[in-house]
């Protein structure tokens, strides 16, 4: 395990001459040293749950993506702050926040439109069951979700965001896959796609993904599956011939 002598907090690795703090669960990120004064910030939400299918009724929905907020160039000082990681929402229930400092990603919406909406798409939707077709798609963090228009085809859920910030290049916030057809998780943490009287796959965890819809039909109940947890990591470059000034 890779240490710092600039910050502690999280699971510290290090990226040619960037330092990086990757938070899965809640934490405190602790700057010593006084020669960084901006970090590089991702901070995402946990995903929305899916929504079940009902028997004869209808197919499950998808649940929207967590939202992402990234800052290039966020302004530090020496000491605590305080990091939150969004979990994943249960079926029928949204993600909850991620938190850095000033920075708060809004966990993604269980039920609703599909789409992204609010200033700078502060808020991101699932999607609703349909009794006609499968469910409606949830919302990524790159783009809405969409409705199903054929009895043979379910709403693929909305594109998340791609990042670099971990030292590769990762897909976060994809929206959850309408039940209804089985389609793959895809590249932004959703949960695979739930065919007829199957349950929805859940997010990845630490991607903030939204959960698939549950499939219909004749199958009883299948679930919807539930939302990804979210991730917040922070990097910093270490000062060229620097050493690190500490409190």
């Amino acid at each position: 395990m890779v240490e710092s002598p600039y910050a502690t907090g999280g699971v510290i690795t290090k990226d040619g001459s960037y330092y990086i703090h990757t938070f899965l669960s809640n934490g405190t990120f602790v700057l010593k040293g006084r020669n960084i004064h901006n970090v590089e910030v991702l901070v995402v939400a946990g995903g929305g749950g899916g929504n079940s299918g009902v028997a004869y009724v209808n197919y499950g929905a998808g649940g929207a993506g967590g939202t992402i907020r990234q800052n290039s160039a966020y302004t530090v000082t020496q000491g605590e702050i305080t990091v939150t990681v969004g979990t994943g929402g249960a079926v029928l229930t949204a993600g909850s926040n991620s938190v850095f400092g000033t920075i708060t990603a809004v966990g993604g919406g269980a039920v609703g439109n599909g789409a992204r909406t609010g200033p700078s798409n502060a808020d991101y939707f699932g999607g609703t069951s349909s009794g006609k077709y499968p469910g409606a798609s949830g919302a990524g963090a790159g783009g809405d979700g969409q409705n199903a228009v054929s009895n043979n085809a379910a709403a693929v859920g909305g594109i998340g965001v791609y990042s670099s910030i971990s030292g590769s290049t990762i897909g976060y916030g994809g929206g959850g896959h309408g039940g209804g057809g089985s389609i793959p998780p895809g590249n932004f943490g959703a949960g695979s796609g739930s065919s007829l009287g199957g349950a929805g796959g859940a997010g990845s965890p630490n991607r903030g993904g939204g959960g698939s819809g549950g499939g219909g039909g004749e199958e009883g109940l299948p679930a919807g599956g539930v939302g990804g947890s979210g991730i917040v990591i922070i990097r910093y470059k270490k000062p060229r011939g620097a050493q690190p000034i500490m409190m």
